[in-house]
Parts: structure tokens; sequence; C-alpha cells
């Protein structure tokens, strides 16, 4: 099953290879996500690509089982099952197109970094250096829990003292940032 789909995926890169991406686009919203388009040419496109590979029939089938499906069991299985797998192949080249268009960028945009919540943005400069002041002597303690991760293990069996320690790691990232954010 999961080699028909890497086939399927490997025809549609090589009919879809000389295509832009701006159209490409077009063409998967078109026949994926089934949005009308006021471009006759893109249109045309999305068709020739259905007739080109014999899916014009099919096509309708899965469009009409869509927007009024039987009662009782689905009229054209295949057909289905087949538009279904061409529009997962189209995604998945998508992805494709796009992972091999960021890696040809020279500058990849990073999200924003930005701490805007309602702890940050309502306190006052006081209360934030003094919920500071706290949190650093919280990572200063967990800290020297962390540093004598030898008495621990011999105070406690193997999986609590095991726990104890993965607990006080996942503070020290937890306070560092925090920390962060507030400063």
């Amino acid at each position: 099953m999961g080699n028909q789909l890497v086939e399927l995926q490997e025809d549609l890169m090589e009919y879809f290879k000389d295509m832009d991406d701006k159209t490409f686009v077009e063409v998967v919203n078109i026949i994926v996500y089934q949005l009308g388009t006021s471009d006759s040419n893109m249109s045309k496109l999305a068709e020739k690509f259905l007739e080109d590979n014999g899916l014009g029939e099919a096509y309708l089938n899965y469009i009409l089982e869509m927007k009024r499906p039987s009662q009782f069991f689905s009229r054209h299985p295949s057909d289905i099952k087949m538009i279904e797998d061409v529009n997962v192949s189209l995604l998945s080249l998508s992805f494709i197109r796009l992972k091999r268009g960021l890696s040809k960028s020279t500058s990849i945009s990073k999200p924003k970094q930005t701490y805007s919540t309602p702890l940050v943005t309502k306190l006052n400069k006081s209360e934030k250096d003094d919920l500071i002041s706290i949190l650093s002597g919280c990572e200063r303690h967990n800290n020297d829990l962390l540093d004598d991760e030898a008495t621990t293990r011999s105070m406690f069996d193997k999986k609590e003292a095991d726990e104890m320690v993965a607990e006080r790691n996942r503070f020290a990232k937890l306070f560092t940032k925090v920390l962060k954010i507030l400063k």
C-alpha cells in the first residue's frame, strides 16, 4: 500500500516537474480542496491533469459522493479511494516542494519570539523583580539538588530517584526559560 503511494507521488512529481510552485499550488487548491477559481487557465490545467491521468470520471464520482453521500454504502468506492490517494500524494508533493524551496532560500524567516503572557504584562516592575528573586532562589535550590544527585540516589530506590532527578532537570530548564521571559 505504501509503495503504491510512493509510486503515485513519483508519477505526480514527474507530471508537475516543469510547473512553477505558484501554479502548482493553484492546481492543488482546485483538485484537493475543491476551491473554485475565476482563472480559466488554472481551471484548464486542473482539468487537463485529471484527463491526462484518466481521473476525470473518478473525480466527478468523488465530488458527487462528497456532496451527497449515499445512505448505506459508497456508490464508487474504487474511484473515491483513487482520488483520496491522489489528494494525499498531491499534498505530499506540495510538502516536498516546500522543503526544497526552503532549502534553496538564503533567508529562512524564523518566527519572532515575543512573550506577552498575562503574567508578564500584568506585573509591575516591583512584582517582576520579586518574582525573579523567588524563582532565582528556587533555581539555586534545584541546582544544589542536581549537584547532589548521588545523595538522592542513595536515599531512594532507583525508580523514585530517577523520577526525582528527571523532575529536577525539567525544572532547571523551566526556571531558565521563565527567568529569561521575565527579564
